[in-house]
């Protein structure tokens, strides 16, 4: 990640501007903005993205922002908006620009299936319904929830909305793998400090005539 100073002196007062994206490199951390009006590029850095709530910036993408001077020159403040539709994003990219701006008709709590996660590549998707719609659930909404990774096969709550890509993820919540929402209409249980929903025991009745497993000396015999 990036070594650039981003806690050196303010010299100069916040002014805001518009410019494009010159570049933007994930790993180290930052990039630079060229103002519209002309001057020096302007450092961006990733701390500054996440406190908007966006997570990287496309080339030529247009972005207006407040910045301040610093002993080392212009760095980016506050992210006030960003439009990419003049913006080079790499062919089937599936990292979101923001991770929850744009996301529109956010339901409410449901359970979804994880169908794979990519704790390296910083995302995966969930389904609620088998075979259904894929939910995209990037990293920085599970580090909201405090979520380390999911593992596929495993269950959780999930809130989602219509996005740019399609349905993403706003808000996750673990629960145990076995656990389901059989009567659970709302999510009042969440409001009221619950941590998790009611078990719910699907274990079918014993009959009489039910046969008793094998065991492992059955087996042998």
């Amino acid at each position: 990640m990036s070594s650039v100073n981003t806690t050196d002196e303010v010299v100069g007062e916040i002014v805001s501007i518009e410019g494009v994206v010159k570049w933007f490199d994930p790993v180290k951390g930052y990039g630079f903005i060229v103002p519209n009006d002309g001057g020096v590029d302007v450092l961006v850095h990733h701390s500054t993205l996440r406190r908007g709530g966006y997570d990287i910036l496309y080339p030529q993408a247009h972005i207006k922002c407040t910045i301040i001077q610093r002993q080392q020159g212009f760095q980016a403040d506050k992210i006030i908006a960003v439009d990419n539709s003049e913006a080079v994003i790499p062919t089937g990219n599936p990292r979101p620009t923001a991770i929850l701006s744009d996301i529109t008709d956010v339901s409410d709590f449901q359970q979804a299936e994880v169908k794979w996660f990519n704790r390296v590549r910083g995302f995966g998707f969930v389904n609620v319904e088998p075979d259904g719609q894929d939910i995209f659930v990037h990293m920085e909404v599970l580090r909201k929830a405090s979520i380390e990774a999911l593992v596929p096969g495993q269950y959780v709550l999930v809130r989602f909305g219509n996005g740019p890509k399609g349905l993403m993820a706003t808000d996750v919540k673990r629960i145990d793998s076995g656990m389901a929402l059989a009567g659970i209409e709302d999510d009042n249980y969440l409001q009221d400090g619950n941590e998790q929903p009611p078990l719910v025991d699907d274990t079918p009745p014993a009959t009489e005539n039910e046969t008793s497993p094998q065991t492992e000396q059955d087996v042998d015999r």
